[in-house]
């Protein structure tokens, strides 16, 4: 099988106390091509109470390295207070709607006995994209019968009529050295008008001797095959041990429901510089003038920033 070779190309941004609400953390980048020329990079960063906002920037679509704005505003801010986003917004899949641009996030609470419980919020853009409202004070999914922890990182997809979403869903949380760690895999939904979902449980890539929990799964849809990208990890000892620290990953389908496995076949080569050198997390994987592009978080949950790598051409 032939492999899926990106080659690394760098660090892009970080952040470091630019702003009081933009103290630290570049975590999850989502790119989002504006035209043939830039692509805009929402991310999530945080305060120095730790809460996360949303903001983003833009950058030369061929080679993301070349900043050529950067938002000084926050485009997501903190939920209500009470409500599942009160400790933070972050963005998970942005997607075009016609005049609209609808912003999945993964909002997220302060827990009690365990670190945090999070949820999948929906944010509506109707000015291209600089500013976004809450379509609801509340979750569009919550934990339930099917994710009994949390829910949280969603991809949402449209093909035809069909709305599908692959999402994170917590099934337990295990102590290691009296600290609560979770697990996590990934589930499918299914919605009419990408607003109201109906879920069944089904898993669309499991837990393995590899993968104790995965992270930001990315779904392209290319000659009939489903792929997605995406990060994993086990289940202690991933902060500080490479060895257990977050990896990318590769998973195909035919039915955009069960995913297997292809980690193999996926390399990223390169000089692995120090802002990586524990892990390569959170993946967004999309196409800019025929040539895919990775986003990805290095050590830290985005604490030292993302860079980006690049598909081999054939």
């Amino acid at each position: 099988m032939e492999k899926l070779i990106f080659v690394r190309k760098g660090l892009v941004h970080r952040v470091d106390k630019n702003f009081p609400w933009m103290y630290s953390h570049t975590q999850v980048p989502f790119g989002f091509p504006l035209d043939k020329e830039i692509v805009r990079i929402y991310f999530s960063t945080r305060d120095k109470m730790n809460r996360s906002v949303v903001t983003f920037i833009e950058c030369r679509g061929d080679d993301p390295k070349e900043v050529t704005y950067i938002h000084n505003k926050i485009v997501l801010g903190l939920g209500k207070l009470g409500m599942h986003d009160e400790s933070g917004a972050m963005p998970s899949c942005v997607v075009k709607r016609e005049d609209e641009i609808y912003m999945y996030y993964t909002g997220w609470n302060i827990g009690g006995d365990v670190s945090y419980r999070t949820s999948i919020g929906l944010a509506i853009s109707r000015d291209n994209g600089i500013t976004f409202q809450r379509f609801s004070d509340g979750p569009i999914l919550d934990r339930s019968i099917y994710d009994p922890c949390f829910s949280c990182q969603p991809f949402v997809l449209k093909i035809g009529s069909k709305w599908n979403m692959w999402y994170l869903s917590s099934t337990r949380w295990e102590l290691h050295d009296n600290y609560p760690e979770p697990y996590y895999h990934v589930k499918y939904a299914v919605s009419d008008d990408g607003i109201h979902w109906e879920r069944s449980g089904k898993v669309s890539l499991d837990y393995s001797d590899e993968i104790d929990a995965v992270g930001n799964p990315t779904i392209l849809l290319e000659d009939e095959i489903y792929k997605m990208f995406y990060s994993y990890r086990k289940g202690y000892g991933y902060r500080t041990d490479p060895s257990k620290a977050y990896r990318i990953g590769y998973a195909e389908s035919k039915d955009g429901m069960t995913f297997i496995p292809k980690n193999e076949i996926l390399e990223i080569i390169g000089e692995r510089e120090e802002w990586e050198s524990i892990a390569n997390a959170y993946p967004h994987v999309y196409n800019f003038n025929d040539r895919k592009y990775m986003l990805y978080n290095g050590n830290g949950f985005g604490k030292s920033g993302f860079g980006y790598a690049v598909l081999e051409k054939a």
